[in-house]
């Protein structure tokens, strides 16, 4: 199943609302907020969420929230032939990809992003195969679509990155990809100055690369 959209608003996913594409399925928005804290669900498959429609004055624009109770899952799935019986097609092996860009990007703690691995037992209990995890990109590096005061800009876009969820990529064969953009400096470990905190230095604890089960990292500063 696939979902695209395109609109000048704001896309609303309350909390207890799940909208699931089925198995290798696609999500698309691209608009001018998005408030998600429900479900989307889309093993092996894709989402991706875009918030860069300016104009107006309305105080959400250029926002993508991640609620606490939000959760977008293209995980791979764990199938067992011996256990459960042979079926087709089978269930998604590897993670799929979430794309998420925006002047803003709130993810809350609680939420969850899950790229992760799948993996599947043959029916005779001897063979093990286990999936590799998905990609997942956060970008609050791009310019805003409608505003024309930065048509000729030639610097990353200064957005704004909170990183409070769960990132998933773990995976028994190859580890998912995490890939950051943001137009701020960025710092791994130590503490940040007074001047850092004031210029949005994006600050990232040393463990922070050791969580999560990626196995490759992608970051770009401005």
């Amino acid at each position: 199943n696939v979902y695209d959209a395109v609109a000048e608003g704001h896309l609303t996913i309350p909390a207890g609302t799940v909208v699931n594409l089925g198995d290798y399925g696609s999500f698309g928005y691209r608009g001018k907020g998005a408030e998600i804290g429900g479900a989307i669900v889309a093993p092996g498959g894709s989402i991706a969420v875009t918030t860069l429609d300016a104009g107006g004055d309305d105080a959400r624009a250029l926002t993508l929230h991640l609620g606490a109770s939000g959760l977008l899952d293209v995980a791979g799935r764990l199938t067992n032939d011996a256990l459960d019986g042979v079926t087709r097609p089978y269930r998604p092996l590897n993670g799929g990809s979430v794309t998420l860009q925006g002047g803003k990007i709130l993810l809350d703690p609680g939420a969850l992003v899950d790229v992760s691995g799948g993996a599947r037992l043959d029916a005779a209990g001897t063979t093990f195969t286990g999936g590799s995890g998905g990609a997942i990109t956060l970008d609050v590096s791009r310019y805003p679509a409608n505003a024309a005061a930065f048509a000729n800009a030639s610097v990353p876009y200064d957005g704004e990155l909170v990183l409070g969820a769960t990132l998933d990529g773990r995976a028994s064969g190859q580890g998912g990809a995490l890939a950051i953009r943001t137009g701020h400096d960025v710092q791994i470990g130590g503490a940040l100055t007074a001047d850092q905190l004031a210029g949005g230095t994006v600050p990232f604890a040393a463990d922070f690369f050791r969580h999560g089960g990626f196995a490759s990292y992608a970051i770009q500063a401005g």
